[in-house]
Protein backbone atom coordinates (compact mmCIF):
# COMPACT_ATOMS: atom_id res chain seq x y z
CA UNK A 1 0.00 0.00 0.00
CA UNK A 2 1.58 3.41 -0.67
CA UNK A 3 2.45 5.20 2.38
CA UNK A 4 0.68 7.76 3.81
CA UNK A 5 1.48 11.73 4.99
CA UNK A 6 0.83 13.42 8.05
CA UNK A 7 -2.22 16.06 7.86
CA UNK A 8 0.53 18.81 8.81
CA UNK A 9 3.87 18.96 6.62
CA UNK A 10 5.79 19.58 10.16
CA UNK A 11 8.26 16.82 9.67
CA UNK A 12 8.98 14.35 7.10
CA UNK A 13 7.43 10.90 7.95
CA UNK A 14 5.02 8.79 6.43
CA UNK A 15 3.00 5.50 7.86
CA UNK A 16 1.78 2.39 5.37
CA UNK A 17 0.38 -1.26 6.11
CA UNK A 18 2.52 -3.66 4.88
CA UNK A 19 1.38 -7.76 5.16
CA UNK A 20 0.76 -9.30 8.39
CA UNK A 21 -0.70 -6.56 9.35
CA UNK A 22 2.67 -4.67 10.75
CA UNK A 23 2.12 -0.76 10.91
CA UNK A 24 5.44 0.88 9.60
CA UNK A 25 6.77 4.36 10.45
CA UNK A 26 9.35 5.94 8.75
CA UNK A 27 11.12 8.81 9.17
CA UNK A 28 13.20 10.86 6.77
CA UNK A 29 15.87 8.50 5.43
CA UNK A 30 16.02 6.78 8.90
CA UNK A 31 15.15 2.89 9.45
CA UNK A 32 11.82 2.01 9.45
CA UNK A 33 9.79 1.44 13.01
CA UNK A 34 7.43 -1.50 12.85
CA UNK A 35 4.38 -2.48 15.12
CA UNK A 36 1.07 -4.66 15.00
CA UNK A 37 -1.33 -3.22 13.62
CA UNK A 38 -4.69 -4.54 12.18
CA UNK A 39 -6.05 -2.68 9.30
CA UNK A 40 -5.25 -0.37 6.37
CA UNK A 41 -4.08 2.97 7.78
CA UNK A 42 -6.10 5.76 5.34
CA UNK A 43 -4.46 8.75 7.23
CA UNK A 44 -2.88 9.99 10.06
CA UNK A 45 -2.89 13.91 12.19
CA UNK A 46 0.03 14.41 14.69
CA UNK A 47 -0.32 10.98 16.68
CA UNK A 48 -3.88 10.13 15.80
CA UNK A 49 -3.87 7.23 12.95
CA UNK A 50 -7.01 6.48 11.04
CA UNK A 51 -7.42 2.61 10.21
CA UNK A 52 -10.16 1.09 8.46
CA UNK A 53 -10.63 -2.46 9.50
CA UNK A 54 -13.03 -3.94 7.29
CA UNK A 55 -15.91 -1.59 7.29
CA UNK A 56 -14.76 0.02 10.50
CA UNK A 57 -12.64 3.39 10.70
CA UNK A 58 -10.73 3.08 13.68
CA UNK A 59 -8.60 6.30 15.64
CA UNK A 60 -5.51 5.14 17.37
CA UNK A 61 -3.26 7.26 19.36
CA UNK A 62 0.25 6.18 17.91
CA UNK A 63 3.16 8.19 20.13
CA UNK A 64 6.10 9.19 17.84
CA UNK A 65 8.47 8.02 20.24
CA UNK A 66 10.60 5.97 17.82
CA UNK A 67 11.12 8.19 15.13
CA UNK A 68 11.79 11.28 17.77
CA UNK A 69 14.62 9.16 19.18
CA UNK A 70 15.96 8.35 15.76
CA UNK A 71 16.71 12.24 15.66
CA UNK A 72 17.67 12.28 18.61
CA UNK A 73 20.22 9.85 18.60
CA UNK A 74 21.93 11.94 15.23
CA UNK A 75 21.74 15.16 17.61
CA UNK A 76 18.91 16.22 15.34
CA UNK A 77 17.42 17.92 17.96
CA UNK A 78 15.01 20.61 16.26
CA UNK A 79 13.77 17.82 13.74
CA UNK A 80 13.39 15.85 16.98
CA UNK A 81 11.31 18.52 18.54
CA UNK A 82 9.05 18.46 15.80
CA UNK A 83 8.54 15.12 15.38
CA UNK A 84 7.55 15.76 19.47
CA UNK A 85 5.44 17.76 19.07
CA UNK A 86 2.96 15.75 16.76
CA UNK A 87 2.69 13.72 20.22
CA UNK A 88 5.08 11.94 22.50
CA UNK A 89 4.55 10.67 25.96
CA UNK A 90 6.14 12.97 28.79
CA UNK A 91 8.74 10.41 29.30
CA UNK A 92 10.08 11.64 25.73
CA UNK A 93 9.78 15.14 26.05
CA UNK A 94 12.03 14.75 29.39
CA UNK A 95 14.70 12.74 27.47
CA UNK A 96 14.62 15.23 24.37
CA UNK A 97 14.87 18.17 26.91
CA UNK A 98 18.19 16.66 28.59
CA UNK A 99 19.79 15.34 25.56
CA UNK A 100 19.49 18.85 24.03
CA UNK A 101 20.82 20.27 27.27
CA UNK A 102 23.67 17.96 26.92
CA UNK A 103 23.87 19.41 23.23
CA UNK A 104 23.70 22.78 24.39
CA UNK A 105 20.80 23.48 22.40
CA UNK A 106 18.93 25.75 24.93
CA UNK A 107 16.45 26.91 22.77
CA UNK A 108 15.38 23.59 22.20
CA UNK A 109 15.91 22.84 25.84
CA UNK A 110 13.95 25.68 27.08
CA UNK A 111 10.92 24.68 25.03
CA UNK A 112 10.87 21.22 26.01
CA UNK A 113 11.43 21.97 29.62
CA UNK A 114 8.43 24.39 29.16
CA UNK A 115 6.16 21.20 28.24
CA UNK A 116 7.34 19.78 31.06
CA UNK A 117 6.74 23.16 33.50
CA UNK A 118 10.02 22.11 35.30
CA UNK A 119 11.64 25.27 36.84
CA UNK A 120 14.83 24.04 38.25
CA UNK A 121 16.19 23.40 34.79
CA UNK A 122 14.60 26.56 33.31
CA UNK A 123 15.95 28.61 36.06
CA UNK A 124 18.84 26.95 34.90
CA UNK A 125 18.50 27.92 31.27
CA UNK A 126 17.95 31.42 31.89
CA UNK A 127 21.09 31.66 34.30
CA UNK A 128 23.46 30.70 31.47
CA UNK A 129 21.60 32.67 28.90
CA UNK A 130 22.36 35.72 30.98
CA UNK A 131 25.84 34.70 31.45
CA UNK A 132 26.24 34.72 27.84
CA UNK A 133 24.90 37.64 27.73
CA UNK A 134 27.58 38.99 30.10
CA UNK A 135 30.48 37.69 27.85
CA UNK A 136 30.87 34.16 29.73
CA UNK A 137 31.16 32.12 26.64
CA UNK A 138 32.79 28.38 28.70
CA UNK A 139 30.86 25.63 27.27
CA UNK A 140 32.42 22.96 29.52
CA UNK A 141 31.56 25.29 32.49
CA UNK A 142 27.56 25.03 31.33
CA UNK A 143 27.90 21.19 31.15
CA UNK A 144 29.10 20.94 34.37
CA UNK A 145 26.37 22.85 35.58
CA UNK A 146 24.10 21.05 34.06
CA UNK A 147 25.42 17.55 35.25
CA UNK A 148 25.52 18.87 38.83
CA UNK A 149 21.95 19.63 38.51
CA UNK A 150 21.46 15.64 37.36
CA UNK A 151 23.38 14.38 40.29
CA UNK A 152 26.52 13.62 37.95
CA UNK A 153 29.07 15.07 40.29
CA UNK A 154 31.58 13.54 39.38
CA UNK A 155 31.42 14.73 36.09
CA UNK A 156 30.91 18.18 36.57
CA UNK A 157 33.96 18.12 38.91
CA UNK A 158 35.64 17.24 36.22
CA UNK A 159 34.35 19.47 33.39
CA UNK A 160 34.77 22.71 36.20
CA UNK A 161 38.69 21.24 36.16
CA UNK A 162 38.92 21.27 32.44
CA UNK A 163 37.92 24.42 32.22
CA UNK A 164 39.77 25.82 35.00
CA UNK A 165 37.33 26.22 37.46
CA UNK A 166 38.46 24.35 39.93
CA UNK A 167 37.02 26.59 42.94
CA UNK A 168 33.21 25.64 41.37
CA UNK A 169 34.32 21.88 42.02
CA UNK A 170 35.21 22.65 45.70
CA UNK A 171 31.89 24.92 46.37
CA UNK A 172 29.78 21.72 44.83
CA UNK A 173 31.58 19.21 47.17
CA UNK A 174 31.20 21.86 50.28
CA UNK A 175 27.68 22.19 49.81
CA UNK A 176 27.22 18.26 49.23
CA UNK A 177 29.03 17.91 52.47
CA UNK A 178 31.66 15.89 50.62
CA UNK A 179 34.78 17.42 51.96
CA UNK A 180 36.99 15.11 51.17
CA UNK A 181 36.40 15.51 47.64
CA UNK A 182 36.30 18.93 47.96
CA UNK A 183 39.68 18.50 49.18
CA UNK A 184 41.24 17.22 45.97
CA UNK A 185 40.43 20.14 43.59
CA UNK A 186 41.82 22.78 45.67
CA UNK A 187 44.47 24.63 44.05
CA UNK A 188 47.97 24.00 45.67
CA UNK A 189 49.86 26.60 46.84
CA UNK A 190 47.65 29.77 46.24
CA UNK A 191 46.98 32.04 49.13
CA UNK A 192 48.77 31.09 51.77
CA UNK A 193 48.37 31.41 56.10
CA UNK A 194 49.25 30.13 59.48
CA UNK A 195 47.74 27.42 61.19
CA UNK A 196 47.91 27.47 65.27
CA UNK A 197 51.03 25.62 65.12
CA UNK A 198 52.69 27.66 62.92
CA UNK A 199 52.60 25.49 59.17
CA UNK A 200 51.26 27.08 56.08
CA UNK A 201 47.82 26.31 55.40
CA UNK A 202 46.29 27.26 51.67
CA UNK A 203 43.80 30.04 51.91
CA UNK A 204 41.02 27.69 50.03
CA UNK A 205 41.65 25.33 52.46
CA UNK A 206 41.31 26.99 55.69
CA UNK A 207 37.63 28.56 54.18
CA UNK A 208 37.02 24.47 52.90
CA UNK A 209 37.83 23.44 56.89
CA UNK A 210 35.98 26.44 58.45
CA UNK A 211 32.87 25.66 56.15
CA UNK A 212 33.47 21.78 57.34
CA UNK A 213 33.72 22.70 60.99
CA UNK A 214 30.72 24.59 60.55
CA UNK A 215 28.66 21.99 59.34
CA UNK A 216 30.44 19.36 61.92
CA UNK A 217 28.83 21.92 64.76
CA UNK A 218 25.52 21.98 63.25
CA UNK A 219 25.66 18.36 63.00
CA UNK A 220 26.22 18.08 66.44
CA UNK A 221 29.84 16.96 66.69
CA UNK A 222 31.66 19.75 68.47
CA UNK A 223 34.86 18.11 69.28
CA UNK A 224 35.52 17.68 65.54
CA UNK A 225 34.05 21.08 64.44
CA UNK A 226 36.64 22.64 67.74
CA UNK A 227 39.74 20.48 66.37
CA UNK A 228 38.70 21.91 63.06
CA UNK A 229 38.58 25.50 63.68
CA UNK A 230 41.80 25.24 65.88
CA UNK A 231 43.49 23.77 62.73
CA UNK A 232 42.28 27.04 60.56
CA UNK A 233 43.14 29.21 63.73
CA UNK A 234 39.46 30.29 64.09
CA UNK A 235 40.37 30.53 68.08
CA UNK A 236 37.28 32.52 68.82
CA UNK A 237 34.60 29.73 67.42
CA UNK A 238 36.72 26.89 69.45
CA UNK A 239 36.46 28.72 71.99
CA UNK A 240 32.74 29.45 71.84
CA UNK A 241 32.38 25.32 71.03
CA UNK A 242 34.37 24.81 74.18
CA UNK A 243 32.32 27.26 76.83
CA UNK A 244 28.65 25.38 75.25
CA UNK A 245 30.24 22.43 76.42
CA UNK A 246 32.27 23.19 79.37
CA UNK A 247 35.96 21.92 78.26
CA UNK A 248 37.95 23.33 81.12
CA UNK A 249 40.72 21.85 80.20
CA UNK A 250 40.89 22.52 76.10
CA UNK A 251 40.59 26.41 77.12
CA UNK A 252 43.40 26.04 79.84
CA UNK A 253 45.28 24.57 76.69
CA UNK A 254 44.36 27.26 74.44
CA UNK A 255 45.04 29.89 77.05
CA UNK A 256 48.80 28.78 77.17
CA UNK A 257 48.85 28.09 73.20
CA UNK A 258 47.56 31.46 72.00
CA UNK A 259 49.96 34.79 71.32
CA UNK A 260 49.41 37.15 74.33
CA UNK A 261 48.18 40.02 70.91
CA UNK A 262 45.39 38.07 71.06
CA UNK A 263 44.37 39.72 74.25
CA UNK A 264 40.12 39.60 73.80
CA UNK A 265 40.08 36.03 73.28
CA UNK A 266 42.63 35.43 76.53
CA UNK A 267 40.14 37.83 78.67
CA UNK A 268 37.16 35.73 77.51
CA UNK A 269 38.76 32.44 78.30
CA UNK A 270 39.55 34.09 81.75
CA UNK A 271 36.28 34.99 82.61
CA UNK A 272 34.50 31.79 82.05
CA UNK A 273 37.39 30.33 83.58
CA UNK A 274 36.83 32.35 86.50
CA UNK A 275 32.84 32.02 86.15
CA UNK A 276 33.14 28.52 86.16
CA UNK A 277 34.88 28.59 89.59
CA UNK A 278 38.45 27.27 87.70
CA UNK A 279 40.26 30.55 89.43
CA UNK A 280 43.61 29.10 89.76
CA UNK A 281 43.73 28.47 85.43
CA UNK A 282 41.48 31.73 85.50
CA UNK A 283 44.40 34.09 87.63
CA UNK A 284 47.46 32.11 85.49
CA UNK A 285 45.73 34.07 82.44
CA UNK A 286 45.38 37.20 84.37
CA UNK A 287 49.30 36.99 85.00
CA UNK A 288 49.53 36.09 81.40
CA UNK A 289 48.20 39.21 80.37
CA UNK A 290 49.62 41.75 83.29
CA UNK A 291 46.11 42.47 84.83
CA UNK A 292 46.92 43.00 87.77
CA UNK A 293 43.21 45.25 88.56
CA UNK A 294 41.24 41.97 87.03
CA UNK A 295 43.76 39.34 89.42
CA UNK A 296 42.87 41.38 92.27
CA UNK A 297 39.57 40.87 91.54
CA UNK A 298 39.56 37.21 91.19
CA UNK A 299 41.27 37.14 94.44
CA UNK A 300 38.64 38.80 96.17
CA UNK A 301 35.23 37.08 94.84
CA UNK A 302 36.93 33.89 95.89
CA UNK A 303 37.90 35.02 98.85
CA UNK A 304 41.19 34.23 98.44
CA UNK A 305 42.87 36.56 100.96
CA UNK A 306 46.23 35.92 101.13
CA UNK A 307 47.05 35.88 97.98
CA UNK A 308 45.41 39.42 97.56
CA UNK A 309 47.59 40.39 100.59
CA UNK A 310 50.75 39.62 98.84
CA UNK A 311 49.94 41.38 95.38
CA UNK A 312 48.84 44.39 97.51
CA UNK A 313 52.63 44.38 99.05
CA UNK A 314 53.73 44.24 95.48
CA UNK A 315 51.37 46.84 94.33
CA UNK A 316 50.04 49.19 96.52
CA UNK A 317 47.17 50.83 94.44
CA UNK A 318 45.08 48.42 94.83
CA UNK A 319 45.03 48.76 98.26
CA UNK A 320 41.56 49.75 98.75
CA UNK A 321 40.51 47.11 96.08
CA UNK A 322 41.55 44.36 98.66
CA UNK A 323 40.55 45.63 101.81
CA UNK A 324 37.36 46.89 101.84
CA UNK A 325 35.60 43.99 100.33
CA UNK A 326 37.50 42.24 103.11
CA UNK A 327 36.36 44.03 105.76
CA UNK A 328 32.70 43.77 104.77
CA UNK A 329 33.15 40.11 104.03
CA UNK A 330 35.00 40.09 108.02
CA UNK A 331 31.59 41.76 108.84
CA UNK A 332 29.08 39.24 107.70
CA UNK A 333 31.67 36.92 109.57
CA UNK A 334 30.97 38.96 112.89
CA UNK A 335 35.11 39.24 112.90
CA UNK A 336 34.29 43.57 113.36
CA UNK A 337 36.99 44.29 115.25
CA UNK A 338 39.44 42.98 112.37
CA UNK A 339 36.82 44.49 109.85
CA UNK A 340 37.33 47.52 111.50
CA UNK A 341 41.49 47.11 110.84
CA UNK A 342 40.65 46.76 107.40
CA UNK A 343 38.81 49.63 106.96
CA UNK A 344 41.41 51.67 108.22
CA UNK A 345 44.15 49.79 106.23
CA UNK A 346 41.69 50.45 102.84
CA UNK A 347 41.82 54.01 103.53
CA UNK A 348 38.52 54.09 104.35
CA UNK A 349 38.93 55.89 107.92
CA UNK A 350 35.30 57.43 108.01
CA UNK A 351 33.37 53.99 107.58
CA UNK A 352 35.90 52.58 110.11
CA UNK A 353 35.02 55.25 112.87
CA UNK A 354 31.61 54.60 112.11
CA UNK A 355 32.09 51.00 112.46
CA UNK A 356 33.78 51.45 115.80
CA UNK A 357 30.87 53.41 117.01
CA UNK A 358 28.33 50.77 115.86
CA UNK A 359 30.28 48.82 117.88
CA UNK A 360 30.24 50.40 120.88
CA UNK A 361 26.65 51.12 120.59
CA UNK A 362 26.15 47.02 120.41
CA UNK A 363 28.53 46.78 123.28
CA UNK A 364 26.74 48.84 125.44
CA UNK A 365 23.35 47.24 124.24
CA UNK A 366 24.53 44.02 125.34
CA UNK A 367 26.00 45.44 128.69
CA UNK A 368 29.65 44.59 127.43
CA UNK A 369 31.16 47.73 128.93
CA UNK A 370 34.33 46.39 129.00
CA UNK A 371 34.47 45.95 125.19
CA UNK A 372 32.39 49.64 124.48
CA UNK A 373 35.55 50.68 126.70
CA UNK A 374 37.33 48.95 124.26
CA UNK A 375 35.86 50.39 121.19
CA UNK A 376 36.14 54.57 122.66
CA UNK A 377 39.72 53.99 123.42
CA UNK A 378 40.11 52.85 119.67
CA UNK A 379 37.81 55.58 118.53
CA UNK A 380 39.74 58.12 120.75
CA UNK A 381 42.85 56.63 118.98
CA UNK A 382 42.20 57.53 116.24
CA UNK A 383 40.53 60.88 116.38
CA UNK A 384 44.12 61.64 118.10
CA UNK A 385 46.05 60.41 114.98
CA UNK A 386 44.13 62.53 112.43
CA UNK A 387 44.77 65.37 115.29
CA UNK A 388 48.65 64.66 114.29
CA UNK A 389 48.35 64.19 110.60
CA UNK A 390 46.38 67.16 109.96
CA UNK A 391 48.83 69.37 112.28
CA UNK A 392 51.70 67.98 110.37
CA UNK A 393 49.95 68.64 107.26
CA UNK A 394 51.18 72.39 105.79
CA UNK A 395 47.61 72.69 104.31
CA UNK A 396 45.69 71.24 107.51
CA UNK A 397 43.61 73.62 108.85
CA UNK A 398 43.62 74.70 112.82
CA UNK A 399 39.80 74.13 113.29
CA UNK A 400 39.88 70.77 112.09
CA UNK A 401 42.71 69.43 114.42
CA UNK A 402 40.92 71.04 117.76
CA UNK A 403 37.79 69.51 116.26
CA UNK A 404 39.67 66.25 116.35
CA UNK A 405 41.51 67.27 119.71
CA UNK A 406 37.87 67.56 121.09
CA UNK A 407 36.58 63.73 119.71
CA UNK A 408 40.07 62.66 121.03
CA UNK A 409 38.75 63.92 124.97
CA UNK A 410 34.95 62.85 124.34
CA UNK A 411 35.85 59.43 123.41
CA UNK A 412 38.60 58.97 126.04
CA UNK A 413 36.61 60.28 128.80
CA UNK A 414 34.11 57.71 127.51
CA UNK A 415 36.71 54.44 127.39
CA UNK A 416 37.80 55.32 131.30
CA UNK A 417 33.65 55.50 132.23
CA UNK A 418 32.61 52.42 131.02
CA UNK A 419 35.90 50.37 131.20
CA UNK A 420 35.52 51.68 135.29
CA UNK A 421 31.82 50.67 134.98
CA UNK A 422 32.30 47.70 133.78
CA UNK A 423 33.96 46.92 137.38
CA UNK A 424 30.97 47.96 139.16
CA UNK A 425 28.69 46.23 137.38
CA UNK A 426 30.37 43.13 137.32
CA UNK A 427 30.08 43.16 141.45
CA UNK A 428 26.57 43.91 141.06
CA UNK A 429 25.40 41.26 138.33
CA UNK A 430 28.17 38.75 138.91
CA UNK A 431 27.63 36.20 141.81
CA UNK A 432 31.33 35.91 142.71
CA UNK A 433 34.27 37.50 141.66
CA UNK A 434 37.91 37.21 142.39
CA UNK A 435 38.65 41.34 142.50
CA UNK A 436 39.36 42.80 145.99
CA UNK A 437 36.96 44.96 147.59
CA UNK A 438 39.36 47.98 147.22
CA UNK A 439 38.98 47.91 144.00
CA UNK A 440 35.17 47.65 143.32
CA UNK A 441 35.03 50.81 146.47
CA UNK A 442 37.60 53.06 144.15
CA UNK A 443 35.60 52.25 140.96
CA UNK A 444 32.65 52.88 142.68
CA UNK A 445 34.10 56.67 143.97
CA UNK A 446 35.52 57.54 140.82
CA UNK A 447 31.93 57.05 139.14
CA UNK A 448 30.14 59.08 141.80
CA UNK A 449 33.32 62.29 141.56
CA UNK A 450 33.69 62.07 137.51
CA UNK A 451 30.23 61.34 135.96
CA UNK A 452 27.64 64.39 136.27
CA UNK A 453 24.20 64.59 134.22
CA UNK A 454 23.65 63.46 131.83
CA UNK A 455 25.14 59.84 132.61
CA UNK A 456 26.30 58.27 129.32
CA UNK A 457 23.93 55.68 127.63
CA UNK A 458 23.89 52.35 130.20
CA UNK A 459 26.04 53.76 133.03
CA UNK A 460 23.76 53.48 136.06
CA UNK A 461 23.71 55.80 139.14
CA UNK A 462 22.74 53.41 141.32
CA UNK A 463 24.98 50.77 140.94
CA UNK A 464 28.12 52.86 142.20
CA UNK A 465 25.59 53.84 145.63
CA UNK A 466 24.62 50.12 145.75
CA UNK A 467 28.07 49.05 145.58
CA UNK A 468 29.62 51.65 148.42
CA UNK A 469 26.74 50.48 150.54
CA UNK A 470 27.33 46.55 151.03
CA UNK A 471 31.49 47.29 150.96
CA UNK A 472 30.55 49.51 153.72
CA UNK A 473 28.13 46.93 155.33
CA UNK A 474 25.00 48.89 154.97
CA UNK A 475 21.31 47.67 154.05
CA UNK A 476 20.19 48.42 150.59
CA UNK A 477 17.34 50.50 152.35
CA UNK A 478 19.35 52.86 153.63
CA UNK A 479 20.45 54.29 150.14
CA UNK A 480 19.23 57.80 149.36
CA UNK A 481 15.56 57.44 148.33
CA UNK A 482 16.62 59.92 144.96
CA UNK A 483 18.63 56.83 144.23
CA UNK A 484 15.68 55.08 143.14
CA UNK A 485 13.94 57.70 140.81
CA UNK A 486 13.21 56.01 137.26
CA UNK A 487 15.38 58.67 135.25
CA UNK A 488 18.81 56.78 137.17
CA UNK A 489 18.18 53.14 135.47
CA UNK A 490 19.91 52.61 132.13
Amino acid sequence: MPPVWPGTQTARICCATVENNMLSIKASTFPIHQQKQAGFVVGFMASKIFCLHFSTMKTIDVPQSAPMVQYVERKLYKDAYRIACLGVTEEDWRLLALEAFEGLDLEVAKKSFLRLRDLKYLELIHSIEERRKRGENINSVFLADFYAYQSKFEEAAQLYRKAGQDQKAVEMFTDLREFEKAKQYLTPGRGRGKDRGGGVVANESRELLSKQAEWARNSNDPQAACDMYLTVGDHHKALEIMIENGWTDRMVNLAHDVDISQEPLLRLCARHLKSSGHYAQAAEVFEKLGDHKSLVSLYVDSFQWENAFDLVRKHPQYRGDVYFPYAAWLIENDRFDEAQEALTRAGREDEALHLLEELAENAIHETRFEDAGHYYWLLAKSCLNHAKRDRLDPSGSSVEVEKHVSKFRHFLSLSESYHVYSTVHQFIDQPFTNTLPDVFLNCANYLLHKLSDPYPRGISKLYPHITKSLLFGFRILHVPFWCFEPSLYP
